[in-house]
């Protein structure tokens, strides 16, 4: 690995090399830089669908809940742990701090991180993948030096122990490849919801919401060190925000179009958040 920076070819697992726009890898698979400055490494064969994963409304709604600041428990909580990390491995590396957000979405949270970590001084390499175009290009129009890429985390395009933490927010796990491209030492951090996370939209939804399990996905290569549990209450008094809300979510594809013509014409929605933030660290 040269160090500055942990793409590798999905055809064949070689490191790519970036020349100009393009990057090559010895076998001489080329991969073109797009106009926003993302990498398409997302094989025809590893889609499920034309387009797969969140399209343009789902992403641009996402994008308009976070930038609010509804989710900003979170965005800290995150960005404190990568600081935490920085400050555990200071001294044991001579590389830069390397993190890689698997399913990224539009990047807000990888931007969080990136802020914070500059004001904490420390030097650090970003990279997000999804297997979202759609939120890799609007990702890839607000960075400001994170490196993204279209790509599924069932086989991730990154070197082998190439990354120092790897983050999985309310995205697709892969115990082996999370595994794989985490260096020794390094940290997976997981979020999935908490059993009361959104029941205030989920009452209004459906005649007998439901609360989240809480099952956390199997990652037998790892060991929990730490787990955290983050609630709020969301006030949304705006249609405008109900709206995006709710197309956010999966229930936006599951409801029925009266049911949520009527839920986006209310004036307020109150209802909890709820986190489970987990560190583990690799066997």
């Amino acid at each position: 690995m040269s160090g500055l920076q942990i793409w590798a070819c999905p055809v064949c697992g070689e490191e790519l090399e970036q020349q100009g726009r393009s990057y090559r890898c010895p076998n001489r698979h080329t991969y073109d830089l797009s106009a926003k400055g993302y990498l398409n490494l997302l094989l025809v064969n590893q889609r499920k669908s034309k387009d797969p994963g969140d399209n343009k409304q789902m992403v641009a709604a996402r994008r308009n809940v976070l930038e609010a600041g509804h989710f900003r428990m979170l965005s800290d909580a995150l960005s404190l742990l990568a600081v935490r990390l920085a400050e555990e491995l200071a001294g044991r590396q001579e590389d830069k701090l390397t993190i890689l957000d698997a399913g990224c979405g539009e990047g807000y949270y990888l931007e969080c991180m990136d802020t914070r970590l500059r004001q904490s001084g420390v030097d650090a390499r970003l990279y997000g993948t999804d297997i979202s175009k759609d939120a890799i290009a609007m990702a890839a129009g607000n960075s400001t030096g994170i490196q993204y890429a279209v790509a599924s985390s069932k086989k991730l395009p990154v070197l082998s122990e190439s990354a120092d933490g790897v983050f999985q927010i309310f995205a697709p796990h892969s115990d082996s490849e999370f595994s794989r491209v985490l260096r020794g030492g390094g940290r997976l951090v997981t979020v999935i919801p908490g059993k009361h996370h959104l029941y205030g939209l989920k009452e209004l939804l459906y005649p007998q919401p439901y609360l989240n399990d809480e099952a956390e996905h199997p990652y037998p290569s790892f060991t929990v060190l730490e787990k955290q549990r983050i609630q709020s209450e969301l006030v949304l008094t705006e249609p405008s925000a109900i709206r995006d809300l709710v197309m956010m979510t999966p229930y936006y594809w599951r409801t029925e179009p009266a049911m949520l013509e009527k839920l986006m014409e209310r004036r307020e929605l109150r209802t909890p958040l709820e986190f489970i933030v987990t560190t583990y660290g690799k066997r």
